[in-house]
């Protein structure tokens, strides 16, 4: 694998299914601040790729990212 992160055993397609489930129905600002914890406080590789995939959705889409919360 690519990173130094543990890995829990979850297959990509699964996390990403899993958290595009989670986010459908969130507002944006609820996506990207969950986006922002699971990145910040990651301690598995999963919770990175489920931040990405809730920033892929398409309450999102267009929405420029929030440079000034970090």
């Amino acid at each position: 694998m690519k990173s130094e992160m543990p890995f829990l055993g979850v297959a990509v397609p699964t996390t990403r299914q899993i958290a595009r489930a989670a986010g459908r129905e969130a507002a944006p600002d609820v996506l990207k601040g969950a986006a922002r914890v699971l990145w910040d406080e990651a301690s598995h590789r999963e919770e990175r790729y489920a931040a990405q995939a809730l920033l892929g959705l398409d309450a999102l889409r267009g929405d420029p990212p929030d440079s000034a919360a970090h």
